[in-house]
């Protein structure tokens, strides 16, 4: 059955997005690539637009197959998005803090994805950040926390340095539609929360908006699984 006008359009604006998203650091390593002093940044550039890549990629071949979901720790997923943000954040002069209790519950869910979903979601933070205050030192706080529900996973800060009202009415009207490009969203958020959306939604769960600890963010909630952890 042939695609419908909408769901072309709404590729369309994807890879529209997507391919301003990955412009950027490419631009930014033909500009850095003639001094010495900044192979540093030159290396961090090319791994985002990579990983970015990588993620994208993920999403797809995510919605396509089946899953192979494992009982895993949520600290393990904070802990590893944290370290694939650690390079990105010093980038944009970001602080990636972690908060996660000392026991917690094993959830079902994909290490791999729930981790790049993770990921995706904190650099939306950073780069929305840097594209509204660029000058203003920012904090970001990867957590996860029990609720009655499950167990929440998301990416938190201040909602005086970053998280406003207009990044949270945009992330609020698009989160959760799927088929439905983020391109109101800053350069790079727009992408990677529409890439984390996919990979969250291929293990039936969705993104939405959050408040913990004082903070506001966004998060998505994994069932609880009395198997014993394996990851």
């Amino acid at each position: 059955m042939a695609a419908s006008k909408h769901d072309t359009q709404s590729a369309y604006s994807l890879f529209s997005a997507l391919a301003q998203d990955l412009k950027t650091p490419l631009v930014r390593i033909l500009f850095m690539a003639e001094a010495e002093s900044a192979r540093a940044d030159i290396r961090s550039a090319a791994r985002h637009a990579i990983d970015t890549i990588d993620a994208y990629t993920l999403s797809t071949s995510s919605q396509q197959t089946q899953l192979a979901l494992q009982p895993i720790s949520p600290a393990a997923v904070v802990v590893d998005a944290a370290y694939s943000l650690a390079d990105h954040a010093k980038q944009f002069s970001c602080n990636v803090l972690i908060t996660t209790p000392k026991k917690q519950a094993v959830i079902l869910a994909n290490r791999h994805v729930a981790t790049t979903a993770l990921t995706m979601m904190g650099r939306a933070f950073i780069e929305s950040h840097q594209h509204s205050s660029p000058q203003a030192k920012q904090i970001i706080t990867l957590a996860s926390y029990s609720t009655k529900n499950g167990i929440c996973i998301g990416v938190f800060t201040d909602s005086s340095q970053q998280f406003s009202r207009q990044f949270a009415a945009k992330a609020k009207a698009n989160i959760g539609k799927a088929l439905r490009p983020f391109s109101d969203l800053a350069n790079g958020a727009s992408s990677q929360l529409f890439i984390a959306d996919q990979l969250v939604d291929a293990m039936s769960s969705s993104i939405r908006l959050a408040r913990h600890g004082g903070l506001h963010g966004l998060v998505f909630d994994m069932k609880i699984t009395n198997q014993l952890c394996l990851v």
